[in-house]
């Protein structure tokens, strides 16, 4: 992320959670059964149970609860009357009529015209008369909404409910959902706030539940952010958070905690932190009943690994509850595109969908190799295929999986054919992705997005690029070479995969050796203890009397003296032994002295590798 980026985000930051007038609630909704007409109903009227969490009596005159289907946006509405007690209960009837055991005396019977859903649906707690027009979800705050709750398992195109979720499974004859703690605990989720079990009726008459304990602090935490990949010298991060105290106390010494992540670094925020031992700090001092604090912390990509920051925030204050106290934002934190040694290595598109019953495997199959002297992850990345003349890239995100330095990955493609002989293993199985064998473009991805037209040849997500046969878009002048509709062969990257010219045409060959090289393969690391390529030994001894990548009497001449006393080359600059180090150094001789493990080396180097 460039600076601007950085400020942009900071400029925007807003608040992500918005405290509601009900987190402290005197009055809630603390009981509901909704299937006293259902078969087996252990109660003949359905009813809803209020909860007083104060101290002192309330007046509910001028008060209503409203109602609305799971997916309705029509809210009916019964006035209520009368007084529920300090830490008493209060019972309103609907009008569903069942033959169950009736319920204890009600305090209000409502007048809906509807019976609301037996398995799920919504009510709200009004301290107004007024009726519900807005169809948004949740509506606590607005429309002088104190509580509001959607119970069992709403579904459908408008489920609304407090938080995370709804009170839980869809009701029946048998079970109500009450508000734990005896009707107390509010968080403003009534996924976390409500249980399942046997109705249970109380009201103004009740024995009073135990005293609620509404003058806690409780801190609440929402973070997001990203981007979901980060690139290593090119991005910043920003997680933008939200602190909000829903509780009726102040949260005293409240304090934010990141511990660091590995692969971010570079830790700076608004309101500004530090770092403290393993763990990034940002003291908020008191956040009162009903604040908030909107926090944006930036930090650097510094390695390539998947990423998960984990905020946590506390107080010295006794809080309601702890478990809103956490959030996690992931990402991905990739290198740049040109600094990734991914290559094709291998292209077979002649499997056996293909129809042809030369073909050698019932299946296509790429693979590909790193290059490098260092592992490299294949999560975040992908690779992709686009025929000749396309405007389309189809593409295959690789598996979570890393590659070591000499390492090759492969990938089964399309389905099994009816020709050619099964597909030896391969790492990765994509049974949907077919390729032509007249030619195309392949191009691995530093993104899990697609490539767009024409072609990705400047594209700064690309890694690498292929195009064989009468492929429109390649490395070089030409693409490599391919015979139109070969089945009996695969296209084979030189030097077993280290050659890179970034010429298609040069580095590729076509091999009758078809055998996909796997995780499990022989590593092959490049400029040493390995395959040998061209590129290794590009203008040694190159005097003009015969082209690079062809085995002439001057590059011999130019090889035998560089192990000698560096006198004597062709050509106007003297020969050193630097220029071939390790070129075919199998151990068999030590590099310095001229032996047969390097002859045999620098002959196959001019071919189709070591």
């Amino acid at each position: 992320m460039t600076t601007s980026r950085f400020l942009l985000a900071l400029g925007t930051c807003v608040s992500l959670f918005s405290a509601s007038a009900s987190a402290q609630a005197p009055v809630v909704i603390s009981q509901i059964y909704t299937a006293s007409n259902a078969t087996g109903s252990l109660f003949s009227r359905d009813f809803v149970e209020l909860r007083n969490r104060t101290t002192s009596p309330i007046n509910l005159s001028g008060w209503s609860l409203q109602y609305a289907a799971a997916t309705g946006t029509v809210w009916f509405q019964t006035d209520l009357t009368g007084t529920i007690p300090a830490n008493g209960y209060y019972l309103i009837q609907t009008n569903n009529v069942g033959t169950g055991a009736s319920l204890p005396t009600p305090d209000h019977v409502s007048t809906w015209v509807v019976n609301p859903a037996a398995a799920s649906g919504k009510f709200a707690l009004v301290n107004t008369t007024n009726q519900i027009l807005d169809t948004g979800c949740p509506l606590t705050g607005a429309f002088d909404v104190v509580d509001f709750v959607g119970y069992g398992n709403p579904g459908g195109s408008n489920p609304c409910f407090e938080g995370a979720g709804t009170t839980g499974t869809t009701l029946t004859a048998t079970t109500a959902a009450f508000r734990a703690s005896g009707g107390c605990t509010d968080t403003n989720n009534n996924a976390a706030d409500f249980t399942v079990g046997t109705p249970a009726p109380r009201n103004s008459s009740s024995p009073t539940g135990t005293p609620c304990v509404i003058n806690q602090a409780d801190l609440s935490l929402a973070a997001s952010g990203g981007p979901a990949q980060a690139y290593i010298g090119t991005d910043g991060v920003t997680f933008n958070l939200t602190v909000t105290n829903i509780g009726g106390g102040a949260a005293n010494n409240s304090l934010l905690v990141l511990p660091l992540p590995g692969g971010l670094g570079s830790f700076s925020s608004v309101p500004a932190g530090a770092v403290n031992g393993s763990n990034y700090e940002i003291a908020l001092g008191t956040i009162n009943a009903g604040g908030s604090v909107p926090i944006v912390i930036f930090a650097t990509p510094v390695s390539e690994q998947p990423v998960t920051a984990s905020f946590s925030v506390s107080t010295t204050s006794p809080e309601v509850t702890g478990t809103n106290n956490g959030a996690s934002v992931s990402l991905m934190t990739l290198l740049p595109a040109s600094q990734i040694p991914l290559k094709i290595s291998q292209v077979y598109p002649g499997g056996g969908p293909n129809n042809d019953p030369t073909a050698r495997f019932d299946r296509d199959y790429v693979e590909i190799f790193n290059a490098g002297n260092a592992p490299i992850s294949l999560n975040g990345r992908s690779i992709q295929f686009q025929g000749t003349g396309g405007n389309t890239w189809t593409r295959i995100n690789f598996a979570n999986v890393t590659v070591p330095p000499g390492g090759y990955y492969s990938i089964a493609l399309g389905s099994a054919g009816v020709n050619g002989a099964p597909l030896p293993p391969t790492d990765q199985n994509n049974t949907v992705f077919s390729i032509s064998a007249s030619g195309g473009k392949w191009a691995i991805a530093n993104a899990n997005t697609n490539f767009q037209f024409p072609c990705p040849i400047v594209a700064p997500q690309l890694i690498d690029l292929v195009g064989y046969g009468f492929a429109d878009c390649v490395e070089g002048v030409i693409s490599a070479n391919w015979v139109d509709g070969d089945a009996v062969s695969s296209l084979v990257r030189l030097g077993s995969g280290c050659t890179d010219t970034n010429d298609n045409n040069a580095d590729f060959t076509t091999s009758l050796t078809l055998s996909p090289r796997t995780a499990s393969s022989p590593l092959n690391p490049c400029g040493g203890g390995g395959g040998c390529n061209r590129a290794d030994i590009t203008d040694i001894g190159d005097t003009g009397a015969g082209p690079d990548n062809q085995l002439t009497v001057d590059d011999i001449i130019a090889f035998v003296n560089t192990f000698g006393d560096a006198t004597g080359c062709p050509g106007a600059a003297p020969c050193n032994r630097a220029d071939v180090t390790d070129i075919g150094d199998t151990g068999a001789g030590p590099d310095g002295e001229l032996t047969v493990d390097d002859i045999i080396a620098f002959v196959n180097a001019f071919g189709d590798g070591c």
